[in-house]
């Protein structure tokens, strides 16, 4: 149990430090020029290479999506995940509960049964002895 609490520690310390942390930003690639010429050269200057200024950013643009994205999808199944084990500890904890009170309400109908049993016997015991008077 001690270990499962742990864990449960762990997951929501996750949670909580990467919704704290802040978000991806998306950051225009090394090649790209800043100035309106859309032109970047090679390391060794000898050729130049006209790049597309959307095609560059797009790129750099769905990587930033995609990992944020992964990153959405890990928290939900952490979310999940820690969803699952808290269900499952309250699941376990209702059935332990569940069976105390059961355990309780049969010794409850034992002691009944033998209260019962001995009115019984009481009230036999007193036609008994009223019975001996009439006669």
């Amino acid at each position: 149990m001690d270990e499962l609490d742990s864990m449960v520690a762990m997951m929501v310390a996750d949670i909580v430090s990467n919704e704290e942390s802040s978000p991806p930003r998306a950051e225009a690639p090394a090649d790209y020029n800043t100035n309106n010429s859309w032109i970047s050269a090679t390391r060794d200057m000898s050729a130049c290479q006209i790049l597309s200024p959307t095609t560059s950013l797009l790129k750099s643009v769905a990587k930033a999506s995609s990992s944020s994205s992964q990153k959405v999808g890990e928290d939900a199944s952490r979310r999940k995940e820690l969803r699952l084990i808290k269900n499952r500890q309250a699941a376990k904890e209702s059935r332990r509960r569940k069976k105390e009170y059961i355990k309780y309400l049969e010794a409850c109908a034992s002691m009944l049964q033998l209260q019962n049993t001995k009115l019984r016997e009481e009230i036999n015991y007193m036609k008994g002895v009223s019975g001996d008077k009439k006669q």
